[in-house]
């Protein structure tokens, strides 16, 4: 199976609808890109000869984490007994998230860097509280792209809108 299949499979597990096939998604796609050189191959051979833009090749990553945290951010907060479990998925889900971003941060394009920001902005609170549980994954996660001097650049040359 190629590494490209793997990640589809582990995307399609993160957008499930099942506690149990979210939870297979974020560790599949853990030892996917468990080694170091992992993320410049898949990057490579995904975006091989130009034929994918930078952002198309990391969307659907992106997508399937940020859609995996909606589910247990949503689950943590309808939650009407004890939240625990539920918070500990979300925050292993956050990490997660942390843990791709820091990876795959240096070939991340404009488009892909801004929309991280505002996720990462909009996710962390809940009715403008803070969740705990994500707050310093995203807040690491938020200071790992803005570590990176294009990716700071970048939202510097924005005027970006944080309010939602």
């Amino acid at each position: 199976m190629t590494t490209e299949s793997k990640v589809k499979n582990a995307t399609t597990l993160l957008h499930s609808g099942k506690v149990k096939e979210r939870q297979e998604g974020l560790s599949a796609l853990r030892n996917i890109f468990s080694q170091n050189s992992s993320i410049e191959r898949f990057y490579n051979v995904a975006g091989r000869d130009g034929r994918k833009p930078s952002h198309e090749i990391w969307a659907p990553i992106l997508d399937g984490l940020q859609t995996c945290i909606r589910s247990e951010k949503s689950a943590f907060v309808t939650a009407k007994k004890s939240t625990d479990v539920i918070e500990k998925r979300l925050a292993a889900a956050a990490g997660t998230y942390r843990w791709f971003v820091e990876k795959s941060m240096m070939h991340f394009a404009k488009k892909t860097v801004l929309e991280i920001c505002h996720f990462l902005y909009r996710e962390m609170k809940v009715r403008e509280t803070l969740i705990p549980s994500v707050a310093l994954d995203f807040i690491k996660a938020y200071e790992c792209v803005a570590s990176h001097p294009p990716h700071l650049a970048r939202l510097e040359e924005d005027e970006i809108e944080w309010e939602e």
